[in-house]
């Protein structure tokens, strides 16, 4: 569950840290009074996109920073230690984000820097942002499994996760399977074509020398041809005409 939320500089909110309570939290206001800034700022600390016009104007940095109690979520405490993520003994994850005018932005899982893929991998799954018309997304078929996943809990989710593996590994043997069958077919059509230029050979009774002297036959049709060319040519000289006497 969401911890606490500290935001400073973020927009119109200069430093402040609400705590989050077990139940049900509300948070109300007039308008302008800055509650879509708080989701707005929820949104950072979990990885979403953000730019320098979310610092406070007159500052140079916004912070943001989220606190999570996830010591009953086994699935999460898997993912931290799939990405490498240490977990604290505490069972808290903070995710904090500090937004620079200069564009330099840095990420921190409890404590220490990350990059914004890491981070996001991290973010995703920990809360569920609900908004206007969401109850659309129940329409999008790609959204039925996860959501019956997430409400078997989290022995189904380490069970879903274990399926997952295993399809993987059926998948990628299937390739293999798939390369092999390929393969084979190559290589009994490469045999069929080497076994008929066999007997192609065979049929041509070709003997061991049969190159040599073939080459040395057609040196002689050259030669002959050349020779041929010359005698015409001489002959034409000697009795072609006024010409060729003189």
């Amino acid at each position: 569950m969401l911890h606490s939320l500290y935001v400073k500089n973020f927009a119109l909110i200069d430093d402040v840290e609400v705590n989050f309570d077990k139940g049900l939290t509300i948070v109300t206001g007039e308008t302008g009074a800055g509650k879509s800034m708080l989701i707005d700022a929820l949104q950072v600390a979990l990885g979403s996109r953000a730019s320098a016009d979310f610092i406070r104007s007159g500052r140079e940095k916004a912070t943001v920073q989220a606190t999570f109690d996830v010591s009953r979520l086994s699935w999460i405490k898997k993912r931290m230690e799939e990405l490498g993520v240490d977990c604290e003994e505490d069972g808290l994850l903070v995710l904090a984000r500090e937004l620079s005018r200069s564009g330099k932005n840095v990420c921190r899982i409890n404590g220490r820097p990350a990059n914004l893929g890491l981070y996001r991998d991290m973010g995703s799954g920990l809360l569920d942002m609900l908004g206007q018309h969401e109850q659309q997304t129940l329409l999008d078929q790609d959204k039925h499994r996860w959501l019956v996943d997430r409400l078997g809990g989290s022995e189904l989710l380490e069970q879903a996760g274990k399926v997952k593996e295993i399809y993987i590994r059926w998948r990628d043997t299937c390739s293999q399977l798939k390369d092999l069958e390929s393969n084979a077919r190559e290589l009994a059509r490469r045999i069929d074509m080497l076994s008929f230029q066999m007997q192609e050979i065979t049929k041509a009774q070709l003997a061991e020398d049969e190159e040599d002297e073939l080459l040395n036959e057609r040196r002689l049709l050259m030669n002959s041809e050349k020779i041929s060319r010359l005698a015409g040519e001489i002959y034409d000289q000697l009795y072609g005409g006024e010409a060729g006497a003189t």
